[in-house]
């Protein structure tokens, strides 16, 4: 969490990471100006996790009383649409409608990154303020890196929160449209509905959360196992009150029909086999239990131009996951190989030194006869 952190980074090279908010700033005023409807009234430094995406709170001109957050980000390394391909997802977002994803009020991209106005709620905020108790608009570094409290939530409300997401990764999932970035943060708390957010962040090609533990999972190479790999991260946050801070686990002190859940994404044997789909969680008893009632329809239309090339670009963002996995895996190979090494120094120096130190201890005369 510190290594991500903006204020720790401007510290270390403050060189590279000063001008971020102010290219923000420079890039959110050209749009306010060619939409004169929207009006900037403060910055929210440092309220997420990301170093290259700032917050700002705007208000429409007509709707005054309405208070909106805008974010703006810059491109990813994993961006791979074309400026106009973007421009044109970007632009739809505000048309999709589904009762578990929190809706975009107006969303653009360019050559420089994407830019997307939601209203804003404070209370209770996203799913990690209510599992910390937390207040929204404080930085992120103090409400999460040492939260004074832990709140685990009830056995109802896990398996609502968790039908509801997965229904959203399955909407996500069958418009074509990638995801991978399901985290506590990025699950809105409205109205007693678990509603996904930042669902412009592939598109724009930013880093997953949990991007450093999958980079370790040879089984964990498409988006939609990555979608479930998060879930069950998130899943342990919601039952236990504090995040898994591992790639694996096998330990889960819960209910039996959470912990088979969670043994079937988070153990080593998933990892190393394989996790179920998003459709065969929706199918297990804790979740199919749950009664959803839609009071809106889903929809999200995408032209067969935009979903080929999304297709194109989640294949790009899966095939360079894989490259980076193999990097990794042989600077694993290269440090255990070194520590190997290392350690068979260490035990011949160790050897050598004590039976030079007991030859020392032997009396003059037993040396001197073994010399001759």
């Amino acid at each position: 969490m510190l290594s991500s952190s903006l204020l720790v980074r401007q510290f270390l090279d403050p060189e590279t990471y000063s001008t971020s908010l102010l290219q923000d700033m420079a890039h959110v005023s050209m749009f306010l100006r060619s939409e004169p409807k929207w009006e900037m009234q403060e910055a929210q430094p440092d309220i997420g996790w990301r170093i290259r995406k700032q917050y700002f709170l705007v208000k429409h001109l007509e709707r005054p009383k309405v208070r909106y957050l805008l974010s703006r980000a810059s491109l990813g390394p994993d961006h791979c649409l074309s400026p106009k391909d973007l421009d044109a997802v970007m632009r739809l977002l505000p048309s999709m409608q589904h009762p578990y994803i929190y809706p975009v009020e107006f969303s653009m991209g360019n050559e420089h990154g994407g830019l997307v106005i939601r209203t804003y709620v404070s209370d209770p905020g996203t799913l990690r303020d209510r599992i910390c108790k937390a207040r929204p608009r404080r930085t992120y570094l103090k409400k999460y890196l040492k939260p004074k409290v832990h709140n685990t939530l009830p056995l109802n409300e896990v398996k609502l929160a968790g039908r509801q997401i997965l229904e959203g990764l399955k909407f996500l999932q069958e418009k074509g449209l990638p995801y991978g970035h399901l985290h506590a943060s990025n699950v809105i708390v409205d109205n007693g509905c678990y509603r996904l957010t930042d669902v412009e962040n592939h598109l724009l090609g930013l880093p997953c959360y949990y991007r450093p533990y999958i980079t370790q999972l040879r089984k964990v190479s498409t988006v939609e196992a990555i979608d479930v790999y998060c879930f069950g991260h998130l899943l342990y946050e919601m039952v236990f009150g504090y995040s898994l801070n591992s790639t694996t686990c096998d330990n889960f002190p819960c209910s039996p029909q959470i912990q088979a859940i969670l043994a079937s994404i988070l153990s080593s044997e998933a990892c190393r086999t394989g996790l179920p789909s998003v459709s065969s969680l929706l199918s297990q008893p804790l979740f199919s239990d749950v009664p959803i009632n839609y009071t809106e329809k889903a929809q999200f239309k995408l032209s067969s131009r935009l979903k080929e090339a999304l297709q194109a670009a989640k294949e790009a963002m899966e095939s360079r996951l894989k490259e980076e996995k193999k990097l990794v895996y042989a600077l694993l190979v290269y440090s255990s190989i070194k520590h190997h090494l290392a350690s068979k120094t260490d035990v011949f120096l160790t050897i050598r030194c004590r039976s030079r130190s007991a030859y020392l201890k032997q009396p003059p005369s037993t040396c001197l006869k073994r010399r001759q």
